[in-house]
C-alpha cells in the first residue's frame, strides 16, 4: 500500500491545497491571491478550501510553516550523512538544502526587510510572526549546531558566535537566492572568513 493511499482523504486534500497555495503565493504574492484562485488550482470549490483553512491568512501561515518544517527536515537529512564530516562538507550540505528552498528563502527575506512590498499586510504581521517564529528558530538551531560542532573541533575561529554565524549564513543565502552562482559565492566568502588558519 502506497503512502498516499494510507493517508486519510482529508490529509491528502489539505496537502493538495497547501501545494497549490505555495505555488500561487510564491508566484503572485499574498495580496494578489484569493481563496478562489487556490480552489481553481486544486479543482475544488472555494467552500472546500474554507473547510480546511478558515482564512487566507491561516492558509498562508500554514504554507510558510509547512515549508519551514520541510527545510528543517531536509537540513537534518543532509547533515545526517556520515560522509559529510568537517565544516566544509557540512556547509555544502546546508547550502544544498537551502538551494532547494529558494522561493521560501526569498519570501522570508522580503518578510523581514524594511521598505519594499511586504509579504503579508502590516496588519497581519504580528500574528504571522508569532505563528512562524518556532519554525524559524528550529532552522536557526540546526544551523547553529553546525558551527558549534565545527568550533569544538577546532575548525572555526573561537571568537565567532555560532548563532551569529547561523544568522549571517541565512542572510547571505537569502540575498543571493535565485542567482545562478550565488550559493557557491556564499560558500567561498563564508569559509574564508570563519576557518581557523592552518599553520604554514
Amino acid at each position: 500500500m502506497s503512502e498516499r493511499s494510507r493517508r486519510k482523504p482529508g490529509e491528502i486534500r489539505r496537502r493538495e491545497i497547501l501545494s497549490a497555495a505555495r505555488d500561487l503565493f510564491y508566484e503572485q504574492g499574498f495580496d494578489q491571491v484569493g481563496m478562489e484562485d487556490v480552489a481553481k488550482r486544486v479543482g475544488i470549490t472555494k467552500a472546500a478550501v474554507y473547510f480546511y483553512y478558515k482564512s487566507k491568512l491561516e492558509l498562508f501561515i500554514a504554507m510558510i510553516k509547512s515549508s519551514l518544517d520541510q527545510l528543517v527536515s531536509d537540513l537534518k537529512a543532509d547533515l545526517k550523512d556520515e560522509s559529510k564530516k568537517g565544516v566544509k562538507n557540512r556547509l555544502d550540505a546546508v547550502l544544498h538544502s537551502l538551494s532547494r528552498h529558494v522561493p521560501l528563502i526569498s519570501s522570508m527575506r522580503r518578510l523581514f526587510e524594511t521598505g519594499g512590498t511586504p509579504v503579508v499586510p502590516t496588519r497581519h504581521m504580528m500574528l504571522f510572526t508569532k505563528r512562524i517564529t518556532p519554525s524559524i528558530e528550529e532552522v536557526k538551531e540546526v544551523l547553529t549546531s553546525v558551527f558549534f560542532r565545527a568550533q569544538k573541533a577546532g575548525e572555526v575561529r573561537k571568537n565567532l558566535a555560532p548563532q551569529t554565524l547561523a544568522m549571517t549564513l541565512l542572510g547571505f543565502a537569502s540575498s543571493v537566492a535565485g542567482i545562478e552562482t550565488g550559493f557557491a559565492t556564499v560558500r567561498e566568502i563564508f569559509l574564508k572568513g570563519i576557518l581557523v588558519e592552518e599553520a604554514g
